[in-house]
């Protein structure tokens, strides 16, 4: 014959092997719904920093093209060889100056000839740029493909609408 006590201790230890897995699934549940919860703020997170580092390079991009519009536009610039060339470089100085993400402006014409550059930089600090006067721009890879754009397409330079294009290359650092 099984004693009373016996039972209640046979069913209290049922009661708290059953209650130790219902508490200890809730957990396990709590902590799943915990760790997806944060994925999704993770993810969230990363989409939100990505359309924000898209908006931030598209804003840069267009401000390049901008300037470029800025610079197409300046007469001075349009110039041939025999333009006034201390003006051309005043101007490109004055550009380093206002547009602080330029180091070095060329104004170069069809056949790789350097018309013009800056010789001072952003801060006002004078440049050795007499050399570059001297090169012939026509083998530089930048050259071929911004000549091959102008000359054939329509979207890089529209002259009645006044539009002027960029050429765009990936980030590089200059030697």
């Amino acid at each position: 014959m099984v004693s009373g006590s016996s039972v209640f201790v046979k069913r209290r230890f049922a009661f708290s092997v059953f209650l130790a897995l219902l508490l200890g699934s809730g957990a396990a549940l709590f902590v799943r719904n915990l760790t997806a919860s944060r994925e999704e703020t993770i993810i969230s997170s990363f989409h939100v920093y990505s359309e924000t580092l898209e908006a931030a390079l598209i804003a840069k991009l267009e401000e390049r093209f901008s300037d470029a519009q800025t610079f197409a536009r300046n007469v001075k610039l349009q110039g041939s060889i025999g333009s006034n060339r201390a003006e051309m470089v005043s101007d490109l100085n004055e550009y380093t100056k206002l547009f602080k993400v330029y180091n070095l402006i060329m104004v170069v014409d069809l056949n790789g000839k350097l018309l013009a550059v800056n010789n001072k930089s952003g801060s006002g600090t004078m440049l050795s740029t007499a050399s570059l006067y001297k090169k012939d721009f026509s083998n530089e890879e930048w050259f071929r493909v911004v000549v091959e754009q102008n000359l054939s397409s329509s979207l890089t330079k529209d002259l009645e609408q006044k539009r002027f294009g960029a050429h765009v290359e990936e980030p590089h650092l200059d030697p």
